[in-house]
């Protein structure tokens, strides 16, 4: 058996579902003719790497942009999340996490996407199935930038894949790709079953077993592998599950998910298998949408590890009551050059949290909401997550000008909706988390604004710009 990587999650943020799409009416979805052919993780913790680039290759396959044949690399990803690609782009690190063979979380993902790095194509950064093969991967001009992450889950916790979750699931899958995954993997060490005592001559995989079961020598079950959901099938029989032996459980209902996994192609049928919607320990579920690079795009940002709590606009630590509070945020830049200011990034903790966006050129430096304001735009976004916003028209600034993107964010039952960055005791991966005077602020009115770095000397607002030159 392959090893099984372990999930991190971030306890601190919390994610809610919602997803603006109806379910597919269709009994039978099925995206393996599209996929290329399974990929092999071989001795590495890598699976999420796997499930979050087949998440992407899957989406610009659905969208056109890319044929079956498309092969981005695991590696790059997985290597620059726990190696510094750059002086500006440095990584996750502390002194359990220093290398690339190491366990993650989609969140860290998100971030590491989310400032640029990767994806690139696998001949660029080649994958090693053996360690003694592992080198360190030439940095390399990007080929694709995300868009958008989608976080199917009730919140930041493994949420199981069940109820009404199973539609929305299915019309994420259908309208941007694979979803992203994890479930149970036993490994049989706690006297229990292992992952392959499980698996049905049918290649049905159920475990019968809830999130936090208790297995013999006190092993509570976790989801500890990721995976990649590409389709369903409403009528797969509950009895193609019981393991092998016909000894292991077997689903109540019929239905189960097309499931990739990343043991390469000679493991269950042709690398895939299905999981029943009952299991218990299939979690979160979440969709990556990625676009080709802008030419000579800028990315101005100082969140480089991406979101790790979301605040209020007093920092105030309010204990939750499900309350709609707004607040309002800012990040103030310097251009680097003459440039067009085309869309702004953040993430979102609920559904359908409202977003105002006002961009001011001509910024003082102390000061977000002043200058010439030269855009104000209102949003609905959907889906928690990340989400770039295309502004309706370019916003244009000089080199050496200050600039600030201000947002008004209303998250519907949070009294926090600001994004933020910083180091959060028993949070290892963000100890490289840093800040400075007058670049990122806050407010509880918009009127009257806080410097962030004042309230935590490692805390950034998580805002991006993106630009791209005017050519004067």
């Amino acid at each position: 058996m392959k090893k099984v990587c372990r999930k991190m999650v971030l306890s601190i943020a919390i994610f809610f579902i919602a997803l603006s799409a109806h379910a597919s009416a269709e009994n039978v979805y099925d995206m393996r003719g599209m996929l290329p052919p399974v990929r092999d993780q071989g001795d590495f913790s890598t699976c999420w790497s796997f499930a979050v680039t087949g998440a992407m290759e899957s989406n610009l396959i659905k969208k056109g942009l890319a044929e079956k044949d498309i092969d981005l690399s695991e590696y790059y990803l997985s290597y620059y999340t726990f190696n510094d690609e750059s002086q500006k782009l440095y990584s996750f690190r502390s002194a359990k996490n220093s290398g690339f063979d190491t366990e993650a979380s989609d969140f860290m993902s998100s971030a590491i996407l989310a400032r640029g790095t990767g994806p690139v194509y696998e001949k660029d950064a080649p994958y090693p199935l053996k360690k003694a093969k592992a080198v360190k991967p030439q940095v390399t001009q990007k080929k694709f930038k995300l868009k958008s992450i989608l976080y199917l889950g009730e919140d930041a916790s493994d949420v199981p894949l069940a109820g009404e979750r199973i539609s929305t699931i299915k019309s994420a899958i259908a309208k941007y790709g694979g979803a992203s995954a994890a479930l149970c993997f036993p490994d049989g060490k706690d006297g229990g079953a292992s992952a392959e005592d499980l698996l049905s001559s049918s290649f049905g995989y159920y475990t019968g077993f809830k999130l936090g079961d208790k297995g013999r020598g006190s092993v509570y079950r976790t989801a500890n592998h990721d995976v990649l959901i590409v389709g369903w099938n409403d009528d797969f029989s509950r009895d193609k599950f019981g393991g092998k032996n016909g000894r292991a459980p077997k689903p109540s209902k019929n239905g189960a998910w097309i499931v990739r996994n990343s043991w390469g192609k000679d493991w269950g049928d042709k690398g895939y298998f299905y999981v029943p919607y009952e299991e218990g320990t299939m979690v979160n579920g979440i969709v990556y949408d990625v676009v080709p690079v802008v030419p000579d795009e800028n990315i101005y940002q100082y969140d480089i590890l991406g979101m790790a709590i979301f605040i209020n606009g007093d920092d105030v630590a309010l204990k939750s009551q499900g309350r709609t509070i707004p607040a309002w945020c800012a990040n103030i830049f310097t251009a680097e050059r003459n440039e067009n200011v085309n869309s702004v990034a953040l993430y979102t903790p609920r559904p359908d949290t409202e977003c105002e966006v006002a961009i001011y050129t001509e910024t003082a430096a102390d000061s977000p909401a002043t200058g010439h304001l030269a855009l104000t735009q209102k949003y609905v976004l959907g889906a928690p997550g990340f989400h770039s916003i295309d502004l309706p028209t370019p916003v244009k600034v000089k080199n050496g000008e200050r600039f600030s993107v201000v947002m008004k964010l209303t998250a519907k039952g949070s009294e926090f909706p600001i994004p933020a960055e910083m180091r959060i005791a028993g949070d290892e991966d963000h100890a490289k988390s840093v800040s400075h005077p007058k670049e990122s602020f806050i407010s509880a009115s918009g009127k009257y604004w806080t410097d962030l770095n004042f309230i935590d000397e490692t805390a950034n607002v998580c805002i991006k710009a993106y630009c791209t030159p005017t050519g004067k």
